[in-house]
């Protein structure tokens, strides 16, 4: 969810709102990364499992387990539909060099924020699975997975699992090619076959960010999260999930009014320009002194 300097605050601010509700207080990071999630959780008292398959994360992680002795462990394999072996894709920026994010079972084409040329054979399990050998408990609180275009197919194996809260990442077309089964509209259809009805969803087109329940309108090149509610944990829930809903309209309103003080300020001073210009084009003064006065008008306009 923490990655490329993006921030997804948001979802973390309702997600520590809604843990008090959760009935088994616990998680599970698939794509743990560097720890972002994992440390707010164990700081909010949950017990984890943390899933990271990129091998020079996985010290950053074990130290931040060992900060909660017995409360979380990690493992270095990767989640997916089924066992057995894949070839893991390293994200590398255009000189070669490892990026902290964008690594994944799935391989996307090359595009100007990275590339996928560098692979390695990782160990791949999936949920299920796991909770037949105990390595995870039957029943889960959060289930968080971001696994840069391959969250599907983590669902996929869930088996009989069913969290209290699911939260995924998606994209819409046009941000990264070769990552198909990240567009919303299928882990949703997929997820209401598992009986999970109701989801938030957060959404973002460059600075922009909503929030909306339910909904199946998206826009090309929008990006954020899914978080799916199991029905009894929605229930539990949803004062705290309409209140922080509200909230959230209330600061695009304000947002838009802040723009709308902009732009009225920034017609001001283009206004200000054009009779400025249509004074001194009336004078003998030569152009270049017409051009000083509007960049001293202009440099108000950019503070």
């Amino acid at each position: 969810m923490e990655h490329n300097s993006l921030s997804q605050d948001t979802e973390l601010r309702l997600i520590q709102m809604l843990v008090p509700h959760l009935t088994h207080q616990n998680f599970v990071d698939v794509g743990a990364e560097k720890g972002v999630f994992a440390s707010v959780m164990l700081k909010l008292g949950l017990n984890g499992v943390l899933f990271e398959p990129m091998p020079r994360h996985l010290p950053i992680l074990q130290k931040l387990v060992d900060n909660y002795q017995n409360r979380a462990k990690v493992f270095s394999c990767a989640v997916t539909a089924m066992d057995g072996t894949q070839q893991f894709h390293v994200a590398t920026d255009s000189s070669g060099q490892e990026l902290d994010y964008y690594h994944s079972l799935q391989k996307a084409e090359a595009s100007g924020v990275f590339s996928h040329s560098k692979a390695f054979d990782v160990e791949c399990r999936s949920l299920q699975s796991l909770v037949i050998e105990e390595k995870l408990p039957e029943a889960i609180g959060v289930l968080k997975t971001d696994t840069e275009g391959n969250d599907l197919n983590v669902l996929r194996g869930l088996g009989a699992l069913r969290p209290e809260l699911v939260i995924c990442e998606y994209f819409m077309e046009g941000m990264y090619s070769g990552w198909n089964e990240g567009f919303p509209q299928q882990i949703i259809e997929y997820m209401q076959t598992l009986g999970y009805q109701n989801f938030l969803i957060t959404k973002r087109v460059g600075d922009l960010e909503f929030l909306e329940l339910n909904t199946r309108a998206y826009h090309e090149k929008q990006w954020g999260n899914l978080l799916f509610f199991r029905e009894d944990f929605f229930l539990k829930a949803k004062t705290v999930i309409a209140a922080f809903l509200l909230e959230n309209e209330k600061k695009i309103v304000n947002k838009i009014q802040e723009l709308d003080k902009i732009c009225a300020k920034r017609l001001d001073v283009i206004n200000s320009l054009d009779a400025e210009v249509k004074r001194l084009s009336g004078t003998k003064e030569k152009s270049a002194g017409v051009l000083t006065t509007i960049a001293k008008r202009l440099q108000s306009w950019v503070r």
